[in-house]
């Protein structure tokens, strides 16, 4: 994890993907995770799914990008 300026970035990497993916759609971005303060705001600027609650009570929603990929907003 890297910070600096208020701001986290996470980055995950599977260590079971394959070195060189056969398909072109396979590469790059696949998920977006954002922290932000209420997801009740997002849902009034974004096309976002109904707000849910993680086991922990963190309340969270996604949209897509243009491209399909998948945006997280969580709290």
């Amino acid at each position: 994890m890297m910070e600096g300026y208020g701001i986290k970035l996470e980055m995950f990497i599977d260590p079971n993907h394959p070195e060189h993916a056969k398909d072109p759609e396979n590469i790059g971005l696949r998920h977006l995770a954002l922290k932000v303060d209420s997801c009740e705001n997002i849902k009034k600027n974004f096309d976002c799914g109904a707000i849910m609650e993680d086991w922990s009570g963190i309340k969270f929603c996604f949209t897509k990008d243009p491209d399909g990929v998948p945006i997280e907003f969580h709290e």
